[in-house]
């Protein structure tokens, strides 16, 4: 499939039409479920091994979503995606827009699961189920960043995107059947008046809509996470679709980390000036704080960052 200069300018023009609408969504849905609090500090739950990296590399590690500890991760956004594409079917049968709603559903699971990657962190600095799960059964650390220090992250290839996750049901619903219908009404102008395919569009709205729906859409059954997320996504320019659409093989670079019997993709985002604001860490409850509270100094003062404040879990660890 072929995409002139027009019709790639023609693409652009809707995309750039949309991010102002996706925005007044934001700060609807998904700014609110931001803790009403002055400065946020939000806690990454980790193993001592990943603290040392992150210090030493000045970098943060977003983990692909395909191999995350919660299966739902990438199926729980697209299936409510699904689901509206399904409503706004039955809503509006005309030619055009029935003929992108089918194209984009079918696009819509395999441009998440190419490249959504995402580091994770919980607005609770002391939690027992976190130091279960992501931080070496209680012998790791959870590392204390402020949100707005997050907010600043980079990557020289992918986007990058920031929020609290989503949880409330109706209101995922509500927030993926606005979107979508204003991304396919969109779609529908530019199929009427550019002359635009529905592959075309719906190659590129699939990207700019999955990324989100997987990113910061859960399960209810997650709410006592509290997650607040940094995304890095990729292909959601018109630039990276084309090269996609023409099957030249590009693809993003990533990194290969081994967890357990697997190769685990993730990406390395990084502040500004390669700077790293890590104000807080805090010791598992299962390791000694004296002897954990020299190794994080040590660590801090061989890599020549400013020493961050250094507390002791109080979580009631068994095990």
């Amino acid at each position: 499939m072929s995409t002139s200069p027009s019709h790639m300018d023609a693409i652009q023009r809707a995309v750039d039409e949309l991010r102002p609408f996706y925005e007044q969504l934001r700060e609807q849905y998904l700014v609110p479920a931001k803790p009403p609090l002055p400065k946020t500090r939000v806690y990454h739950y980790t193993s001592g091994q990943a603290l040392q990296a992150i210090v030493q590399s000045r970098r943060i590690h977003a983990t692909c979503l395909t191999h995350a500890n919660d299966r739902s991760e990438l199926s729980h956004g697209i299936t409510i995606l699904k689901r509206e594409i399904a409503y706004l079917s039955k809503v509006d049968t005309s030619q055009h827009m029935s003929k992108f709603l089918t194209t984009l559903r079918e696009a819509a699971s395999d441009v998440t699961a190419r490249a959504c990657f995402a580091f994770s962190a919980s607005c609770d600095r002391d939690e027992l189920s976190q130091w279960r799960c992501y931080a070496d059964e209680g012998r790791g650390y959870a590392i204390g960043f402020d949100w707005e220090d997050l907010a600043s992250l980079e990557d020289h290839q992918f986007n990058v995107s920031h929020d609290f996750i989503l949880y409330d049901q109706p209101a995922q619903r509500d927030f993926v059947r606005a979107w979508l219908t204003r991304v396919s009404q969109r779609a529908v102008q530019g199929m009427s008046t550019d002359g635009l395919s529905a592959d075309q569009l719906a190659g590129i709205f699939a990207t700019h809509f999955c990324w989100l729906a997987a990113l910061f859409l859960k399960h209810p059954a997650f709410y006592a996470e509290k997650e607040a997320r940094v995304g890095a996504y990729y292909g959601t320019t018109v630039f990276d679709y084309l090269l996609n659409s023409l099957g030249t093989g590009y693809a993003p670079n990533k990194t290969r980390r081994l967890e357990g019997d697997q190769l685990v993709p993730y990406r390395e985002l990084h502040f500004p000036g390669l700077s790293m604001p890590i104000r807080e860490v805090v010791v598992g409850p299962r390791l000694s704080f004296r002897r954990a509270q020299e190794s994080v100094k040590h660590i801090f003062d061989k890599a020549g960052l400013a020493l961050p404040d250094i507390r002791p879990s109080i979580a009631p660890y068994r095990g």
